[in-house]
């Protein structure tokens, strides 16, 4: 019982963590230019992802998350996806699972944010040729 306490106070302050909007979102240590979140406009919601693949690991790992203009997080997940792909690979796999979990959440997401400029590029190729 004292070890499913200690893993849900430890989940509990993990998760209240991600509520934070007083200061930006930590920057991985890979990372060399700082990157704070930019809230939409009111009413509106902005859905954010990132993928990475680990070397050794057959998995790529996506996180995604949804908040308001205030930074109010409305929904969040994680998705394991089990195969050895490229990072760009990765980024469009992450770009799938965003999608679905916008679309799955009934809410209605007007902004979608990436830091994968290369898969950001397919998807307006891909927008200005079909629509």
């Amino acid at each position: 019982m004292a070890e499913f306490l200690l893993f849900a106070s430890r989940y509990f302050f993990e998760f209240q963590s991600c509520h934070c909007i007083d200061s930006p979102p930590p920057i991985s240590k890979s990372s060399t230019t700082d990157h704070y979140w930019i809230p939409p406009d009111v009413g509106y919601l902005k859905l954010n992802t990132d993928a990475t693949v680990e070397d050794g690991f057959l998995t790529v790992g996506v996180g995604l998350v949804i908040r308001d203009s205030v930074g109010l997080v409305l929904g969040c997940a994680s998705v394991k996806i089990h195969g050895s792909f490229s990072a760009y690979v990765a980024e469009l796999l992450a770009l799938l699972e965003r999608l679905r979990f916008a679309h799955a959440s009934g809410l209605r997401v007007k902004f979608i944010e990436s830091d994968a400029s290369n898969t950001i590029k397919v998807i307006k190729f891909w927008v200005t040729c079909w629509f």
